[in-house]
């Protein structure tokens, strides 16, 4: 089974640049450098330093997951699989922090955001096609 070059493959690869370049903003770089910003704009009271740090270097990993599956879709399904597993755990996990946790309501505007991208994600999948005479 091999996978023809499609207009479905490469929106997948668009919108995987455009995810790792926002992701990369918004969790990383954001946890960095403009950690009282990101937490006024989802209205936390307060945050530790320390730990938005952490959290912003282990963004990493995502955004590093993301572009490599840009890179070739179809090889790095596995990575793929990854990021849907991943999100679908970040909105459970949001979801979680903020019913029981005091996380603020703004917090679902992540959760959303994950949402989306797990519905983008499988509905972009690069499941292998025959090629005739294959």
């Amino acid at each position: 089974m091999r996978h023809t070059p499609t207009n479905k493959l490469l929106m997948l690869r668009v919108y995987l640049g455009l995810l790792g370049t926002f992701t990369l903003f918004w969790r990383s770089l954001s946890h960095w450098f403009y950690p009282e910003w990101y937490h006024w704009l989802l209205a936390f009271e307060s945050f530790d330093p320390s730990l938005v740090t952490i959290i912003g270097t282990t963004g990493l990993i995502a955004v590093l997951n993301i572009f490599f599956a840009a890179l070739d879709p179809v090889r790095n399904r596995a990575m793929m699989t990854v990021l849907i597993v991943f999100s679908v755990a970040m909105a459970a996990t949001y979801l979680f922090l903020i019913q029981t946790k005091g996380f603020p309501e703004r917090e679902y505007a992540n959760m959303t955001l994950l949402i989306v991208n797990t519905i983008v994600l499988i509905a972009l999948y690069p499941r292998p096609t025959k090629v005739a005479g294959a």
